[in-house]
């Protein structure tokens, strides 16, 4: 029969662990700078996605008539994009092990950008 886990006494040989603990332990973390410029960070990585996204679905309406456009060609200029996250998800997750995951973000986020903004 597994032990019963008293508050206070954290994680039990059977391998229980109190929820409320772990977060409480959470809740009371103060948050520092580290933690607001990953926040920023992503939320700009979150921001760019977005927007390639809607630039993709407001211009291809336009571009369709004016390019004359088949719906192969609507296929590739889509597909693009999300051949690039996969791309990018690959080459960043190495870079993150060898360099280390901030830094990784942080240059994944400015090729975004830059891309994105192209």
């Amino acid at each position: 029969m597994a032990e019963s886990v008293k508050p206070g006494e954290g994680i039990s040989a059977s391998g229980d662990s109190s929820t409320a603990q772990i977060v409480a332990r959470i809740e009371r973390i103060p948050a520092s700078p580290f933690h607001i410029k990953a926040r920023v960070i992503v939320g700009t990585a979150t921001f760019f996605d977005a927007f390639d996204g809607l630039t993709i679905a407001y211009i291809l309406p336009v571009l369709v008539p004016l390019w004359k456009l088949k719906h192969a060609d609507i296929g590739s200029i889509i597909s693009t994009g999300y051949i690039g996250q996969i791309v990018g998800a690959v080459f960043f997750g190495w870079l993150a092990e060898r360099k280390g995951r901030m830094a990784a973000l942080q240059w994944s986020v400015a090729v975004m950008s830059a891309f994105s903004l192209l």
